[in-house]
């Protein structure tokens, strides 16, 4: 992209909702991109305080990005943030509009589901969703696993688990 004369845009919802906390898993959201002017001359600061302006939604933490795969899949983008796995679907005729979705979450089953997820894989019929392995979420009922999200029937379920147990030969074990 050009750094000098390129343009900044934040995501926000259409019903100008701020916080991801009030998205629930599977529930599609209009959302839209929507510049902030003059961004390359403004402090974070700055930059922070026209997203409140726009409404732009106030994601905690982003940690991972990836789009699907495969032929006229380039509108769908994944991605990580606060301890949820988003779809990002824009609109093919515009691409400043879309919908949203949490696929995957943790925070209605604590330390038996998904925890903290960090890195993203996205092939053309899969999301592979690697935990965070330095979280120490004191409830985990389980290793960091790697997590399969099938995009055709919209679960997932552990891959590969990443045990703790150095000492053992059999330090992953495959699902």
């Amino acid at each position: 992209g050009d750094l000098d004369n390129g343009k900044l845009y934040a995501l926000k919802r259409k019903d100008n909702t701020l916080t991801e906390g009030s998205m629930t898993k599977n529930t599609l959201y209009d959302v839209e991109f929507v510049e902030i002017p003059n961004a390359k001359n403004l402090t974070g600061a700055e930059i922070n305080a026209a997203n409140i302006t726009n409404n732009a939604l106030r994601f905690s933490r982003v940690e991972d990005v990836d789009y699907r795969k495969g032929n006229g899949n380039g509108n769908e983008i994944y991605f990580t943030a606060t301890g949820r796995v988003y779809k990002l679907v824009l609109d093919k005729n515009d691409m400043f509009t879309g919908k949203l979705e949490i696929i995957a979450e943790g925070d209605s089953n604590p330390g038996n589901d998904l925890i903290n997820p960090d890195n993203l894989c996205v092939t053309e019929n899969y999301v592979y969703i690697q935990e965070d392995g330095d979280s120490y979420y004191a409830d985990a009922k389980h290793d960091s696993y790697i997590w399969q999200y099938s995009m055709a029937t919209k679960t997932y379920k552990p891959w590969l688990n990443m045990k703790h147990n150095r000492g053992n030969a059999e330090w992953f074990q495959m699902f």
